[in-house]
């Protein structure tokens, strides 16, 4: 099941202009939230420029929604999405506990220690 229906409602847009943002009729709009079919490859990259996710999250391949720009400019691995995630699962004293720690050994690395 892909993902296009929350990701439309989440951005508060109508099928109609989420059609129009891609420059095609309603009716496919409403084809791929009911999985009759899929867009095309070149809609999909815009879906997910759009919706600021992943292809992969446009299609609910992955659970992971980063931007579409992120596979672009860097490769990450599974493991580093998992670090993401489990991060993002912390209480925000912890996140910045994470934060200060990895400055600390960046910081060290960069001077030579």
């Amino acid at each position: 099941m892909n993902n296009i229906k929350k990701l439309r409602k989440d951005k508060g847009l109508t099928q109609r202009q989420l059609a129009d943002l891609i420059g095609i009729e309603q009716t496919g709009v409403c084809k791929w939230e009911k999985g009759i079919c899929l867009p095309s490859s070149e809609t999909l990259v815009k879906l997910a420029e759009i919706f600021e996710v992943s292809t992969d999250f446009v299609l609910g391949i992955t659970r992971y929604h980063f931007p579409v720009n992120v596979g672009r400019d860097n490769v990450f691995t599974f493991e580093e999405f998992k670090i993401i995630e489990q991060y993002r699962s912390l209480p925000e004293n912890l996140k910045q506990t994470v934060k200060d720690t990895l400055n600390t050994f960046v910081s060290v690395t960069k001077n030579g220690g």
